[in-house]
């Protein structure tokens, strides 16, 4: 079918064919139900056992349709909100327990039909290796136009094969909030002009494709012990973001306490420049 649309009244999922091309299909899934909505202030009619019961279906949903697509020949984009993983920064696993895994095998079970899955949530540029390495393959997790966590805004341009459609590469655009909000006479020397701008591209800033997890495990493993490239991811991840520069400059060239200060009251309007100012 063009569309399925039987399981959004039930958990807001749905899969659609789109494009141009013959064959390619997008199935979007509704990933807060494998998660705690109490904590964004979301209830599901039937409470926690309803919710369970629509994230199961749904994930039963799932795996039918990725093996009609992998037997139609269609190549499928997973798309969802929540990713499956872990937040470092809190430590805390994003999806509750028995879900990756289900989820992991239907991914994996449809093998080279699902040629990319695409996440958000977490506001930064990312990637996770799923399934064991890479096993179930890439899910990646691009970067928010809000810039509420300490990072500019960014999209991103997936980059495709003609032939297969395989998802191997994309371009990331960003915001200079910085250069964007501060006067004229206060930008930084060299800066961006404040407009929309190519940030890099993953294959030229990485040497690999997006989609080869074997790669992208090789490349996480350098990082711990390549300085350098782990710089550059870590840049990357919050889109160019640098939070406090001019108040650790101050730190640095203000021994005594009065000059701090007043090198303070200015740093703190520069930092303020990379954050989302009101309207005027």
């Amino acid at each position: 079918a063009d569309a399925d649309f039987s399981q959004w009244n039930a958990s807001g999922a749905y899969s659609v064919r789109v494009g141009p091309a013959p064959g390619f299909r997008v199935v979007a899934l509704n990933t807060l139900l494998f998660g705690r909505l109490e904590k964004y202030n979301l209830t599901l009619s039937g409470g926690l056992a309803g919710q369970q019961q629509a994230a199961h279906e749904m994930l039963g949903w799932l795996a039918t349709t990725l093996q009609a697509a992998k037997a139609a020949g269609e190549r499928v984009v997973v798309a969802s909100h929540m990713p499956p993983g872990v937040q470092p920064f809190s430590d805390a696993a994003v999806w509750d327990p028995g879900y990756v895994g289900a989820y992991t095998n239907a991914v994996e079970s449809a093998g080279d039909a699902v040629i990319a899955q695409l996440f958000g949530h977490f506001h930064y540029d990312d990637f996770r290796l799923l399934g064991g390495s890479g096993a179930a393959g890439v899910a990646l997790l691009a970067p928010s136009l809000s810039p509420i966590l300490d990072n500019n805004p960014a999209f991103r341009r997936m980059l495709f094969e003609a032939q297969t459609l395989a998802v191997f590469d994309y371009e990331q655009h960003w915001l200079d909030l910085a250069a964007r909000n501060a006067p004229p006479s206060e930008r930084r020397q060299g800066g961006a002009d404040g407009g929309w701008a190519l940030q890099y591209q993953f294959s030229k800033e990485y040497g690999c494709r997006v989609d080869d997890a074997d790669a992208l495990a090789r490349l996480v493993q350098s990082m711990e012990t390549d300085t350098p490239l782990y710089a550059t991811y870590m840049r990357n991840r919050q889109v160019l973001y640098s939070p406090f520069r001019h108040h650790y400059a101050c730190a640095i060239t203000q021994p005594e306490a009065e000059g701090y200060d007043a090198c303070r009251a200015t740093a703190a309007k520069l930092d303020a420049y990379g954050k989302c100012l009101p309207s005027s």
